[in-house]
């Protein structure tokens, strides 16, 4: 028990040091940026929404509500369409601004897990 509470404060800590780190660098969030990592490593950048969410452990109303920062006139990392084939389906793209943003904050990311893992 002792070693999984442990593990547990410095996953919390590295946590806390990346969100830290991601918002003074780029003003993302730590889920953010794992939204702009996921559609990166996707074809075409891009992605359903219902598929996003199932990375994440957020409610359907969080998700939502993240994306819609996200794609705000202000932050413009991604943007939101409808699918083709499916009215109900959205798609979310990653944006040249949000590749940009994601390239600048993943020197953040590796330089912080640097230093939090030795």
């Amino acid at each position: 028990m002792g070693q999984w509470l442990a593990f547990t404060n410095q996953h919390q800590a590295i946590e806390a040091r990346l969100e830290q780190a991601l918002k003074a660098e780029s003003n993302l969030s730590l889920n953010e940026y794992y939204v702009l990592y996921y559609l990166e490593k996707t074809p075409n950048h891009s992605m359903r929404l219902n598929d996003l969410i199932a990375h994440f452990d957020l409610s359907q109303s969080a998700m939502s509500r993240m994306i819609m920062r996200m794609e705000d006139k202000l932050c413009g990392v991604i943007e939101r369409h409808s699918c083709q084939n499916d009215k109900r389906g959205i798609y979310i793209d990653l944006t040249q601004l949000g590749e940009k943003k994601l390239q600048r904050s993943k020197v953040v990311f590796e330089k912080v897990l640097e230093e939090m893992m030795d």
